[in-house]
């Protein structure tokens, strides 16, 4: 996707476009950006060390993808970021979840990262990301009817010590399109625990039952 030299984002109709040599610096003073997922993507930005939003770019956040930067790739994880390449002169795109598991076939100087995409959200969708007092993320992302409490667009991902940031394709499949309660947020995180390898910690799994209970009884 072309972008105006001068710009970091580009907004469309068919997402947020970042621009992949960009300082994270860049993007956390981003007003699209910062206004993006009701603010979730700023505030993974904010999470990271001051020297390194300044040092690297979200190239660099993708490629070296240390614990340093869990906070960004939990996030960026819900959102169902892409980002794009040319292969074989074609051009390719790749899932964030793909792009970071063959990352090291793909050395950026072979295969530069020129965009990533963040697509179109839902209006009234809830986004939140959480830290737990051992170094662990969790990132969810769902619509929820206000009176039914029916889910829709779930996505959850964890990252930690333990762990590279990853999404939760066994939570997502058993909460998306049910009633948000006590027994489904238990039957889901359960099914997470059993389905990821290793399997959650105490932390991961608290963190996120705690933002879906958030979910379930907002504050007044």
């Amino acid at each position: 996707m072309p972008m105006p030299a001068s710009s970091v984002s580009l907004l469309r109709n068919d997402g947020l476009y970042l621009r992949m040599q960009a300082t994270l610096q860049q993007l956390a003073g981003d007003t699209a950006v910062a206004e993006f997922a009701n603010g979730l993507l700023a505030a993974a930005l904010e999470a990271l060390p001051s020297d390194l939003r300044r040092r690297f770019t979200l190239v660099d956040a993708l490629v070296q993808a240390n614990q340093a930067v869990y906070p960004l790739l939990t996030a960026l994880l819900v959102l169902d970021a892409a980002v794009d390449t040319v292969v074989d002169d074609e051009r390719r795109v790749f899932p964030l979840p793909g792009y970071l598991s063959y990352r090291h076939r793909l050395p950026v100087d072979r295969y530069p990262l020129n965009t990533m995409r963040l697509p179109p959200l839902n209006p009234g969708g809830h986004y939140h990301l959480q830290a737990g007092p051992a170094g662990e993320w969790a990132a969810v992302r769902l619509d929820l009817h206000p009176r039914l409490k029916v889910t829709g667009h779930v996505r959850m991902a964890v990252g930690s010590a333990d762990r590279p940031p990853v999404r939760l394709l066994a939570a997502e499949h058993r909460l998306d399109r049910q009633v948000l309660d006590e027994a489904m947020i238990t039957h889901s995180l359960n099914a997470a625990a059993t389905a990821t390898t290793p399997p959650l910690t105490a932390g991961e799994y608290n963190l996120l039952r705690d933002i879906l209970q958030r979910l379930l009884h907002p504050s007044p």
